[in-house]
C-alpha cells in the first residue's frame, strides 16, 4: 500500500513539472516572439526615417504643414458669355506653412505682354485659352504659376452648392437681361443670401457703375465666402468628394490626382483648423490712355511678399 501511494505521489508530480515546463515554454516563446515584432516595427519606423529616400515619418500628431506643399493656381471660371465681363480670373496661393489661403482676383482689362504682344488678360484667353491666359497672368504679376483650371457654368455652379449659400450686400438692383428670353432677371439691392444659380449673376453682372475694378472686388468678396463656408462644412468634412465631383466635371485643368493627393494633407489641416482660411488681395493699378488697366509697380512690388511666395517669411507653426 505504501508503494502503491509513492508511484501515485511520483505520477502527480512528474505531471505538475511537465505542465510548468510546457506552459512556461510556451510563455517564454510568446514573450520572444513579442519582443521581436516590437523590434521589428521600431526597426521599420527607423527604417522609414532614415532610408535613402529621404522619407522622414511623421505622425498625424506631429504633423504641420510646410513650404513645400505650398501651391499657385490659376482659376477662371467661365460662364459662356462672349464677353470680356462674362469669365472671372482668380489666382488663388495656397499657403500651407501659412496656414492661408489668399484669393487675388484680376480684372479682365489688366494689360500684360506675352511674346511681344500685349492686349488684356481677356484677350489672351480669347484667343488662346487658359494656358495663353496663364502666360499672361505670369507677365503681368511677375510671378510663377504652377496650375490651372477653367470651370464652366454648370461646374462652378455645383462646386458653388457643395460650399452652400453666401451672404452678401448687394449695391443696388442688378437689371440681368436674359437676351434668350427677353426677360429681365432682377437681383434686388440689400443684404441677400445667395444661391449657387444667382451668384453666378452677380459675378458675371455686365453693368457695373464702377465697370471692371468694382466685379474685381466682388470676385474676390464672394470666393473667400464661398471657401470659407466650405471650410466650415464640406472642404472639412468631404473634401474628396468635392475634388471628385469638380474634377470629372466640364473644366480644363492640368491638376492631376497626384497634384492633389500633394497637397490634400496640408489642405485638410487647414480646414480642420481654421474657421476662416481664405482672405482677398487685391491689386491696384490704373488705366492708361488706351484703356488697358496697368498693375502699379509698387503693388507688383510686394506681391512676393503678400502671397507668400518664397520661403524665408516665418511660419505661423515656428
Amino acid at each position: 500500500m505504501a508503494k502503491k501511494g509513492l508511484k501515485l505521489g511520483l505520477t502527480y508530480f512528474c505531471i505538475i513539472i511537465g505542465a510548468i515546463v510546457l506552459i512556461g515554454g510556451a510563455g517564454i516563446f510568446m514573450f520572444t516572439r513579442y519582443l521581436s515584432t516590437e523590434s521589428s516595427e521600431s526597426s521599420l519606423q527607423d527604417q522609414l526615417a532614415d532610408d535613402d529616400t529621404g522619407y522622414t515619418y511623421v505622425s498625424d500628431e506631429d504633423y504641420v504643414p510646410s513650404f513645400s506643399e505650398s501651391r499657385t493656381g490659376l482659376f477662371i471660371y467661365d460662364s459662356g458669355a462672349d464677353r470680356s465681363n462674362g469669365i472671372c480670373i482668380a489666382v488663388i496661393r495656397l499657403s500651407a506653412d501659412n496656414g492661408e489661403i489668399l484669393v487675388m482676383p484680376l480684372q479682365s482689362d489688366i494689360y500684360a505682354e506675352v511674346d511681344g504682344t500685349g492686349n488684356t488678360l481677356y484677350e489672351f484667353y480669347r484667343v488662346g485659352g487658359i494656358t495663353q491666359c496663364k502666360k499672361a497672368v505670369e507677365a503681368a504679376l511677375g510671378i510663377t504659376v504652377d496650375k490651372y483650371m477653367k470651370l464652366s457654368e454648370s461646374t462652378f455652379n455645383s462646386f458653388a452648392n457643395y460650399m452652400g449659400n453666401v451672404s452678401y450686400t448687394v449695391p443696388y438692383n442688378l437689371v440681368y437681361e436674359n437676351t434668350s428670353t427677353g426677360e429681365s432677371i432682377i437681383v434686388k439691392k440689400g443684404a441677400q443670401i445667395l444661391d449657387s444659380n444667382t451668384l453666378c449673376k452677380v459675378l458675371t453682372f455686365p453693368e457695373y457703375k464702377n465697370g471692371e475694378e468694382y466685379r474685381a472686388v466682388t470676385v474676390g468678396t464672394l470666393i473667400v465666402s464661398l471657401i470659407n463656408l466650405g471650410a466650415d462644412g464640406m472642404l472639412r468634412d468631404n473634401m474628396d468628394t468635392v475634388f471628385t465631383n469638380v474634377i470629372n466635371g466640364n473644366i480644363e485643368t492640368d491638376i492631376t490626382k497626384y497634384d492633389y493627393d500633394d497637397v490634400s494633407r496640408a489642405m485638410s489641416y487647414i480646414f480642420s483648423n481654421y474657421d476662416s482660411p481664405a482672405s482677398p488681395v487685391m491689386p491696384s493699378g490704373t488705366y492708361d490712355r488706351s484703356g488697358y488697366y496697368i498693375l502699379d509697380d509698387s503693388f507688383i512690388a510686394i506681391i512676393d511678399d503678400v502671397l507668400y511666395l518664397n520661403d524665408e517669411s516665418a511660419s505661423i507653426y515656428d
